[in-house]
């Protein structure tokens, strides 16, 4: 779905507008980037990895300032939570990766029955295109739960390593 998002946005020839924390989809459809900032908005002609840069340089100006109230330890502390918050979710991006792939191969098997000419001559196999086509339909929408799923797994993981670069950056 993500890929396809990016494929349709490349393709637009019109102007949209995209609000996203999807780095990958901002990377690979913005032509311009806008900065809004204290109620204002003005061009930014850098790219995701300046405005990160900007980000960072902001973030370790408020931590030097109040280095006295955040020690070593709470931040140790912090980067060891977010590790901890993260072991569940790359798990579960696993299994709905391997689900994914298991479905993926059970709706080729059945476009491969259905591409076969013989299913639609001889009306006794009608039950087996029928049953067919239903369980193509209902493996289908699975997998578009499933693809749904991965991509807001892997959106929960960017977000917290994201918040993990900015621990790193003291």
């Amino acid at each position: 779905m993500r890929q396809a998002l990016t494929m349709a946005l490349q393709s637009y020839e019109g102007a949209v507008m995209v609000v996203s924390h999807d780095r990958h989809l901002l990377t690979n459809s913005v032509d311009q980037f806008w900065l809004v900032h204290h109620g204002e908005v003005s061009a930014f002609d850098g790219d995701l990895d300046d405005y990160r840069q900007i980000i960072k340089s902001q973030s370790s100006a408020v931590s030097e300032s109040t280095s006295s109230t955040n020690s070593r330890k709470i931040l140790r502390q912090d980067k060891a939570k977010r590790r901890l918050e993260l072991r569940p979710l790359q798990n579960k991006l696993k299994r709905v990766s391997q689900s994914i792939d298991d479905l993926t191969q059970k709706l080729q098997a059945i476009d491969q029955t259905l591409a076969d000419v013989n299913i639609y001559q001889d009306e006794t196999k009608a039950r087996e295109l029928s049953h067919a086509l239903e369980t193509r339909t209902t493996l289908a929408n699975q997998l578009a739960n499933l693809e749904s799923d991965w991509l807001e797994t892997a959106e929960a993981i960017e977000a917290l390593e994201m918040g993990a670069d900015d621990l790193s950056c003291d």
